[in-house]
């Protein structure tokens, strides 16, 4: 495994990970979850991560057997479980992901991220991060647009508190793990991606092209595997600015 990418539900975990995974010799399914256990046994009461296990990667999933599936229950550590995944996976069995390191983007780790950082010594995460605003009017598009629900002072409450529980958790493994943690202000991000994402790229110590913001690369090794095209985030302009609205429109 390359890195985690995790953050709160739509703070833009998926933008931020599909750039990432622009880069040559990184790929992942759409989401991980295996840590979300506290042993690789666990793991089979994670749902819907669990399931996706076997879902078809042509629908951004993993594409297991359940005989693979299973076998992960048996791996003796989580090192060896994600051993297990690449090497079942047919994400990493055709040309260019055969030599390609994994990524695990989960936004649910975030709400227990130091003891995930614990079971993973040294791998490096990426964290998105909205003010408590803008997160609050994400979810509000979600359950109204989405959900088809009407946005209630329940459902404010709810989600104001699980974005303070989101904030504490990030906040203690910062406190154990200082120079593991890479925070992606995500309102910093909708001004000057370029800038943002160089930052990101240095942490993870990868070269970052402005042109990654197109997803071509990213849309070019997700062709390969029959996934459908990702839109772009925005058109690469040779100034390298990028428009607010489309940027809002694309990742909130």
């Amino acid at each position: 495994v390359y890195c985690l990418v995790t953050g709160f539900m739509h703070s833009g975990t998926t933008l931020v990970s599909e750039l990432i995974m622009s880069a040559p010799h990184l790929w992942g399914g759409f989401e991980g979850g295996v840590l979300l256990g506290s042993t690789p046994r666990a793991f089979a009461n994670q749902l819907p991560f669990f399931e996706w296990m076997t879902h078809p990667v042509t629908n951004l999933h993993w594409g297991l057997t359940v005989t693979q599936q299973q076998a992960l229950l048996e791996a003796p550590c989580f090192a060896d479980l994600y051993r297990r995944l690449h090497a079942s996976s047919p994400l990493y069995h055709a040309e260019p992901h055969q030599s390609s390191w994994m990524v695990d983007k989960t936004p649910a780790y975030l709400f227990d991220l130091p003891r995930i950082l614990d079971q993973t010594p040294g791998l490096p995460v990426v964290v998105t991060v909205k003010s408590r605003a803008a997160q609050l009017y994400s979810m509000q598009k979600v359950v109204v647009h989405q959900n088809q629900q009407t946005w209630t002072p329940q459902h404010e409450a709810y989600y104001t508190q699980k974005i303070m529980n989101a904030t504490q958790s990030l906040q203690k493994a910062q406190d154990k793990y200082p120079h593991r943690i890479h925070v992606v202000q995500m309102t910093e991000f909708y001004r000057n991606p370029h800038s943002v994402m160089q930052e990101v790229f240095a942490f993870l110590q990868l070269s970052w092209q402005p042109h990654y913001l197109t997803l071509q690369d990213f849309n070019r090794k997700g062709h390969a595997l029959g996934r459908p095209t990702v839109p772009a985030f925005q058109k690469a302009a040779a100034n390298g600015t990028v428009s607010a609205p489309k940027a809002l429109v694309r990742a909130v």
